[in-house]
């Protein structure tokens, strides 16, 4: 029987190509660039930032960072290369701004991608899962949903089919609601009749004199006169174990006890033209009233806050300036 030798004739079998993923076009590099290097979304091109080296953050990171070293009484740092941060120190490039507002960004309520120069028109009107009224709202229907189904909703909606009684009342029950969510405001203007009325723009400062505790930190005004005595308006912001701040509240108190009972009422706001837009409307109106007598302990009432950013907006301000009302019957 013959052998027939199919033995090894020294070839090396052919190596497989390693298959390397093909590089990202000149577009998306472009896009991971101007991204913000801490939170690594893309910013608003108008609430852009760079530090002094030329790293991108947004607006919110810049005021997180900002808060978290004016808390600790530590000096702010780009996390990038550690370069001293402070909003002097900050700038905003020209191209980098108008590269910004080509780049895409995904809508957050439907997800589409969407170029940020496009994104509030397509916020505003072609969004599927933008909201919207009934447009029967007219008649005292109060529906607020996605503009998907608000077809169905309107096929459904029992409002055209009511009598006219059956609307009024419904009218009634929705002008309710809003002179109720008017209450404060309606307060307000009442307290802008009064005569005695003072309104001023106040610096707070850190205490940084105090020593520091591990959930609280306080801002001090300098004294001011009003009303025949001198007063301080001091906040209290509490923070968590982590030291991320989670409420503020305020007070407003005598340097001197009084020689008879007074009664005030106070209001701290935002001032015009003091910060950013955003934080224009980050203090919510709160009117607080107190009475001082020899011996009055400090009590603190909470500044309502639009949001937890809004805090950290205040915080992070440069020079915390506040507006106070105050009235007195």
């Amino acid at each position: 029987m013959s052998i027939v030798d199919h033995g090894d004739d020294g070839a090396s079998p052919p190596k497989r190509s390693r298959l390397t993923p093909p590089e990202p076009d000149l577009g998306e590099r472009l896009n991971q660039l101007m991204l913000c290097v801490v939170c690594h979304e893309v910013p608003h091109p108008d609430k852009s930032y760079q530090c002094s080296v030329g790293h991108i953050l947004c607006d919110d990171c810049v005021s997180h960072i900002l808060a978290d070293a004016a808390i600790s009484n530590t000096e702010a740092q780009c996390p990038v290369c550690r370069v001293r941060m402070t909003w002097s120190d900050l700038g905003q490039n020209a191209v980098v701004r108008q590269a910004l507002w080509e780049l895409s960004k995904n809508c957050l309520l439907c997800g589409l991608v969407v170029t940020l120069k496009g994104l509030t028109s397509h916020l505003d009107n072609d969004c599927e899962l933008r909201r919207v009224s009934c447009r029967y709202r007219c008649l005292g229907c109060d529906w607020v949903g996605a503009h998907a189904i608000c077809p169905m909703h309107e096929a459904g909606c029992q409002f055209p089919k009511m009598n006219g009684e059956e609307i009024q009342g419904a009218l009634e029950k929705a002008d309710s609601l809003e002179r109720k969510s008017l209450q404060q405001a309606v307060r307000f203007l009442h307290e802008l009749s009064q005569r005695r009325i003072f309104f001023r723009n106040l610096e707070i400062f850190w205490k940084t004199d105090w020593a520091m505790t591990n959930t609280e930190r306080f801002l001090d005004s300098q004294s001011f006169e009003a009303y025949g005595n001198q007063w301080i308006l001091r906040l209290r912001v509490s923070l968590s174990l982590d030291d991320i701040p989670v409420k503020v509240k305020s007070t407003l108190l005598l340097k001197v006890p009084p020689k008879e009972v007074i009664t005030v009422r106070y209001l701290v706001l935002m001032p015009s033209r003091q910060g950013s837009d955003k934080n224009m409307q980050d203090i919510l109106a709160n009117l607080v009233e107190r009475q001082y007598v020899a011996g009055t302990v400090e009590r603190y009432q909470d500044l309502p806050m639009q949001s937890p950013m809004a805090l950290y907006r205040l915080l992070a301000m440069q020079r915390i300036v506040l507006r106070l009302w105050m009235f007195m019957p």
